[in-house]
């Protein structure tokens, strides 16, 4: 068995694990986690006089559409990564071509995941709707490592595979 090789499906496998509990725990506990995502678009903790504050969605059925938007994206996500994990690890065994050609579904969900956080935390919450003003509905900080972890696997994921002798 190749370490290197099952490393990469293991990684990917476990951000198919996250994105699947984050997926499973905002339908699990949606009025809660709905709750901090209909705060940051009724920007109600921004600052009274933030010029940015009628960018504010205050109608309740487009905070919900956004929101299931979100877990539907990261539903993608988990499914691209889990499908991506499986094909890699029917090719572990195979000719380095083969393998590196079975990551395209992984790098695929890997990349997703990228753009899902980067586009719903770093883009939409902080520069549309100034989530790092928020005290109480403030989650840059977790937002930023996931997408620094999905960047990590992606890199090492997508590193191409060479022929090893088994140790």
């Amino acid at each position: 068995m190749d370490i290197f090789r099952l490393s990469k499906i293991a990684f990917v496998a476990a951000i198919g694990f996250f994105a699947s509990m984050t997926v499973w725990g905002n339908i699990d506990d949606y009025q809660s986690r709905f709750s901090l995502a209909r705060h940051v678009l009724f920007m109600e903790s921004t600052f009274p006089v933030a010029e940015m504050v009628h960018r504010a969605i205050e109608v309740p059925i487009w905070n919900h559409v956004f929101y299931v938007s979100i877990i539907a994206a990261e539903a993608l996500v988990a499914a691209t990564c889990w499908f991506g994990a499986f094909k890699m690890l029917r090719h572990v065994g195979a000719a380095k071509q083969n393998f590196n050609e079975s990551k395209q579904w992984a790098v695929g969900g890997l990349a997703l995941g990228f753009i899902v956080w980067q586009i719903k935390i770093i883009t939409s919450a902080r520069e549309s709707f100034g989530m790092q003003i928020h005290k109480s509905w403030n989650e840059m900080d977790l937002e930023f490592l996931f997408c620094v972890t999905t960047i990590a696997v992606l890199i090492f994921v997508s590193m191409a595979d060479e022929e090893r002798d088994p140790w």
